[in-house]
């Protein structure tokens, strides 16, 4: 057992269950299943909610949910979720749901963006979650030709779901107690960790895991980033990792939803295939998902990107799961991924398709991205980002 203990994080919990859903069908079905049969609670921490197609379905349920008498805890954050409108948040909260949002956006000339409130944490009655990059939108369950996004999810339960509701009694005071008669134990020993950043907070978690990871990686390291724009020091380490025999994959994605990332993040490609590094394009769709891989092992999942705004200016929540079965499900499904729609990409092609102008179009985007992220993050008020001073706001009028 390898899950070192960090500072400001969460033991290591043995009792759990866990499962890798796709975005679509299979993570919204069960998510609707379970918020169908909850008897108790619901707490839904999301960056993104939209009352689209699958927005509307659950708000549908979440309503129904409340109306048999479960408590509903719905905290968005107020950037991400600017779509939902007045009229779905009116309907959940004559239903009883209880909405906050998690810092103010403010559009002025000295706007503040506070910090982004990234998490996409579900628990249902205490004893089930998903933690994982899925927000509630239509991009993540259905687009027409199949275009819907690509992420993922961990699906869990057990022991670990006490630290996924101290996290969102975090960012949620004064949740009532729902009482010891709501058992949330498991047989099955599957070591895992819930992983958290917050800057304000000094919680590096996430941040570290992957350094740590990286650096002491012996066989095999595999990352799904859909947003991918590391510091030289991590982009180093994975070099120095392939250079020394560890297999590096990376799958990213051939399109993104931000201008200019896609090219910012083929600036990076012509080092890392020197160094071996294995590169892979997914083109069916965007994207989006936060998924990384450790020697036969460890497996994390959550709302960390490679950026520095997932360093710096957003609240994250990832979970690590140390099992090597369950490292074989997900690299069977990665490699049915790169299968449907992935694209290689090998040095000498990349190499032939770089004129001047490509590449002085990819070192553009890179800084100016770079430069935008480090402008947001002069944005951050730490004040008005302190927890316990943003959760107030009972509406989201």
């Amino acid at each position: 057992m390898k899950l070192n203990p960090l500072k400001n994080s969460f033991p290591i919990r043995l009792s759990n269950t866990a499962h890798i859903l796709r975005s679509g069908d299979e993570y919204f079905d069960k998510l609707i299943y379970q918020i169908q049969n909850s008897k108790y609670e619901i707490q839904i921490q999301v960056y993104i909610f939209h009352d689209d197609d699958i927005g509307k379905r659950i708000i549908h349920e979440l309503i129904i949910a409340a109306n048999r008498g479960v408590l509903i805890f719905l905290l968005l954050d107020d950037y991400g979720s600017q779509e939902l409108s007045f009229k779905a948040v009116s309907e959940l909260q004559t239903a009883g749901v209880k909405i906050r949002k998690y810092a103010p956006f403010k559009k002025s000339f000295f706007m503040q963006m506070g910090l982004r409130l990234h998490h996409k944490i579900i628990v249902v009655d205490r004893k089930w979650a998903t933690c994982g990059g899925i927000n509630l939108a239509d991009h993540y369950y259905f687009l027409e030709n199949d275009k819907t996004w690509l992420d993922f999810a961990f699906e869990v339960e057990g022991d670990i779901v006490k630290d996924l509701l101290k996290v969102c009694e975090r960012y949620w005071k004064n949740i009532p107690f729902m009482g010891d008669n709501i058992s949330i134990g498991t047989n099955l020993e599957m070591p895992m960790k819930v992983l958290e950043n917050n800057w304000f907070r000094s919680r590096l978690a996430i941040s570290n895991y992957y350094k740590n990871q990286i650096r002491k990686a012996k066989t095999e390291i595999i990352i799904v980033a859909g947003y991918f724009l590391p510091g030289p020091g991590l982009k180093g380490a994975l070099k120095r990792a392939a250079r020394r025999g560890v297999k590096v994959k990376i799958i990213l994605g051939g399109s993104s939803d931000i201008g200019l990332m896609q090219n910012a993040i083929r600036f990076f490609y012509s080092d890392l295939l020197k160094a071996g590094v294995e590169l892979y394009e997914w083109e069916k769709s965007v994207l989006h998902a936060k998924l990384a891989m450790f020697d036969g092992k460890s497996v994390t999942i959550g709302s960390y990107n490679l950026i520095s705004l997932s360093d710096y200016g957003s609240i994250e929540c990832n979970l690590v799961a140390e099992s090597p079965i369950l490292y074989k499900n997900c690299s069977d499904i990665l490699d049915g991924v790169i299968n449907e729609a992935c694209r290689a990409i090998t040095s000498e092609e990349f190499e032939r398709s770089q004129s001047i102008f490509i590449r002085l179009k990819n070192r553009l985007s890179y800084y100016v991205l770079s430069v935008g992220l480090k402008f947001i993050f002069m944005l951050q008020n730490p004040v008005s980002t302190i927890e316990e001073e943003l959760v107030d706001k009972e509406s989201l009028e």
